[in-house]
């Protein structure tokens, strides 16, 4: 389920600018990327509003149960936020359409053929893959990367070898 205009009050950052933060309205634990703490400025302390996800991490789920999709200072007016379109179950089921539609895809791949942020499709992917749903490919450019440079999606494991 996606929760819509959630104020926030990010409390750590690390070096990389990955964060984390508290819900104002009830102080569950929220995770912000490295990538929306740098699109807003985000300073520890400040409030925020944003759009939340449940995280689909399943190791850190149970400590941090949400994931910021979007978010802007709290000081600005709200009607820049997006409005609600999809439920998270709705966006996982256009998420796996697209995979079965079109074969094997990247999340952003997938994103952008069905019209939401990367950061919501790639926790829904998450989400439809740790339920079984469909498989997953990390692909590393170096041996030496500690993290992918990108995922691939697809309905099954055997789709990656067609």
């Amino acid at each position: 389920m996606i929760e819509h205009n959630v104020e926030i009050v990010v409390h750590h950052k690390l070096p990389s600018d990955t964060s984390f933060a508290v819900r104002k309205d009830n102080g569950e634990g929220v995770f912000v990327s490295s990538n929306i703490v740098k699109r807003n400025n985000m300073e520890i302390g400040a409030s925020y509003y944003a759009t939340l996800v449940p995280n689909a991490n399943s190791e850190h789920a149970s400590r941090t149960p949400w994931f910021v999709t979007f978010a802007k200072d709290a000081i600005d007016d709200e009607s820049d936020m997006p409005s609600p379109e999809l439920s998270f179950d709705d966006l996982a089921k256009r998420c796996h359409t697209q995979i079965i539609n079109d074969g094997f895809q990247t999340t952003t791949e997938i994103a952008s053929a069905i019209g939401a942020p990367v950061e919501s499709v790639g926790s829904a992917l998450m989400s439809l893959h740790s339920d079984g749903k469909i498989a997953r490919a990390d692909v590393f450019k170096t041996g030496s990367q500690k993290r992918a440079s990108f995922r691939i999606w697809a309905e099954t494991s055997r789709d990656f070898l067609e």
